[in-house]
């Protein structure tokens, strides 16, 4: 079995899309959810790294094992997304019902992670994953997820 974190977003009617999304993760064939991080209410960003002025988006990270490939599994997390009401457009920025990352990929025959080269960039992605995994090291700078959160401020909330 592969250990996948997945970073779960919505910034679209998000108190309805972001807990379907999860129950729909949880239904996955091929997929066990191990953990789920509390809601991060957070900035959208734009392309300049800056917030976009667009609703705020709800985040959370889960950690799952997965029979699946990583190119299978992000096809299923695509599939998600369309259930959801996703449509991909150029503007990657723009807002959405659901987003669906797959943000590190950990494969069972020992191989080198796939990591998202955006891990450590942003609040919205570290916070959540060092939750779930807080000690699990970045191979690109060789901190844990728990040492890259300590820079940004906590936005969790409780879920409910």
């Amino acid at each position: 079995m592969a250990t996948a974190l997945i970073l779960a977003g919505s910034n679209v009617d998000r108190e309805r899309n972001l807990p379907a999304a999860l129950d729909a993760l949880r239904r996955l064939p091929g997929l066990r959810v191990q953990a789920v991080s509390a809601i991060h209410d957070t900035p959208a960003i734009g392309p300049d790294g800056r917030p976009s002025g667009q609703p705020n988006f709800h985040n959370v990270a889960l950690r799952v094992e997965t029979e699946l490939g990583y190119q299978q599994l992000r096809q299923r997390l695509r599939e998600v997304e369309a259930r959801l009401g996703r449509v991909r457009t150029e503007d990657k920025f723009a807002p959405r019902p659901i987003d669906l990352d797959i943000v590190w990929y950990a494969p069972d025959d020992g191989g080198p992670p796939v990591v998202d080269p955006d891990l450590a960039r942003y609040a919205h992605v570290v916070l959540p994953l060092a939750e779930i995994a807080p000690d699990w090291q970045d191979p690109t700078t060789g901190h844990s997820l728990q040492e890259l959160a300590a820079r940004f401020r906590p936005t969790a909330r409780p879920a409910g």
